[in-house]
This record gives C-alpha cells, structure tokens and sequence, in this order.
C-alpha cells in the first residue's frame, strides 16, 4: 500500500505538471478555444480517475490503519479546473447564443435581438473576470472573444443598407477572406459572424459610407434623368438678314434643374 501511495502521488505531480503546459488553461487552450474545450474534457476525465484512485488508496490505509496521505498536487489541479470550468462556461455560452443566430437569414435581421444577447454576455464576462484572481490567458481569450463580437454588431447594423450592392459586398469578402453568395433569400448571419469584421473596423466603415454616398450620387443622377425625360423643347428658325441661320430654342426660362 505504501509503495501504491508513493507511486499515485508522483503520478499526480506528473500529470499536473502536463496539464500546467499543455491541458485548458495553457497557451494550447487560450491560442485555440475550441480545442480548450477538448482539452478540459481530457483533463476533466483525467481528474476524475485520479480521484478515484485516491479513494481507493484512502480506504486501503484505514483498513491498515494507517495515516492517511494527501495529494497537494491533485488538489490543485482539481482547483485550477473548477476555475476552468468556469471560464469555459462562458465560453460555452457564448458559442450556443452565436450558433443560435448564425442560421438567421440576412433579410430577417433583428439587431436588437443581438445586441441584447451580446451585452449579456460582456456583463457575465466582466463578472467573471472581477471573480478570476489573478486572472488567466484564457480567461482574457474567451473575454475578447465576447466583447469583440458585441463590437462587431454596429458593424453589421451599418452594412444593412440599401446602399450596399454586390460590388462593396466582394470588397468586404476580399478584405476579410471570407467568401459568400450575396443572394438575399440564402444568406445568413453566419457568413457575417465568420467574417469577424471587429478586425477591419476602420476599413467596413469606409466602405459603408462610400456605399451611402454613392447611393446619394445615383439618386441624384436619376433625379436629373427624370426631369430632363419630361422637358418638352420648342424650335423656331433663326433668320438674319433674310438668311435662314438655322434653329434656335425658343425660350429657355422653363429649362432649369429641380
């Protein structure tokens, strides 16, 4: 039984010392969120048989009546996890709130459906992180995720304009690297979400304004179009010195742009 015990503790050291480099809460969890995930089930799973184990180990030194052992390590990896746990809650959370509107289609937009849900979760996100002490990289992952999906619905609100045509859309695709078919009756949020347009602030604004203005040009050109279609011209022959000079227009007074 001693031998077991020597044995599972420096198991328990080693395993936490794996999961400090490499499990959910290393740079392999913060740099990638989703397989953060997989990882706290592998290391969730993992704790799990060790605790099992230390029961087993714990009846066996009462029935030798012997002291029983603590596990400092397997204690604190059981605590670190429950501080994971948390945060990928969130993270979790935040991923079935996206997925719930990416099927959304575009023509059924309800931003302030979005918004709402978005300024929810930064509020869960900024507890939790005011809760997290010291904080953790991939509590700081999962919080910009949130918050930078919360920041890029203005994005998505300005972009819902008849003023964006095809050409703007494939300026916003070749900018993003996202690619889409812009028809009306199939597109969806998801395509937006996937865009991540939090990235390119600065350059979605510029386009969303280019496209209202030259909205505006287009407008004005019609406008021009259809006034001059309805302007009825009358000739009459220019004579001098009994010479026909050719035509003139006969009043110009009512030829004037609205």
């Amino acid at each position: 039984t001693e031998a077991d015990v020597t044995n599972f503790k420096n198991s328990t050291k080693k395993v936490w010392k794996k999961q400090r480099a490499n499990g959910p809460g290393s740079s392999n969890g913060s740099d990638d969120l989703e397989k953060g995930l997989e990882l706290l089930e592998e290391m969730q799973s993992e704790v799990a048989e060790m605790q099992k184990r230390r029961g087993e180990l714990v009846s066996a030194e009462r029935l030798f009546d012997l002291p029983n052992t603590t596990y400092p390590d397997l204690l604190e990896m059981a605590e670190e996890m429950s501080v994971l746990e948390r945060i990928y809650d969130l993270y979790s959370v935040y991923k079935e709130f996206r997925n719930s509107q990416s099927g959304t289609l575009w023509v059924e937009l309800n931003i302030q459906k979005l918004n709402e849900g978005a300024e929810g979760l930064v509020k869960q996100a900024t507890r939790l992180k005011k809760s997290i002490v010291p904080s953790r990289s991939v509590l700081e992952s999962v919080v910009n995720e949130v918050t930078s999906f919360r920041d890029s619905l203005p994005l998505i609100q300005q972009l819902k304009s008849p003023a964006m045509k095809d050409r703007h859309w494939k300026e916003l695709m070749k900018l993003t690297g996202v690619q889409f078919d812009m028809n009306l009756t199939t597109f969806k949020l998801r395509n937006l979400f996937e865009m991540k347009l939090y990235r390119f602030a600065d350059d979605v604004n510029k386009t969303a304004y280019k496209a209202t203005q030259e909205l505006k040009i287009e407008s004005s050109l019609k406008k021009v179009q259809e006034h001059w279609k309805k302007t009825s011209f009358e000739y009459a022959k220019y004579k001098k010195d009994g010479v026909d000079r050719g035509y003139l227009l006969r009043s110009a007074d009512e030829i004037q742009q609205d």
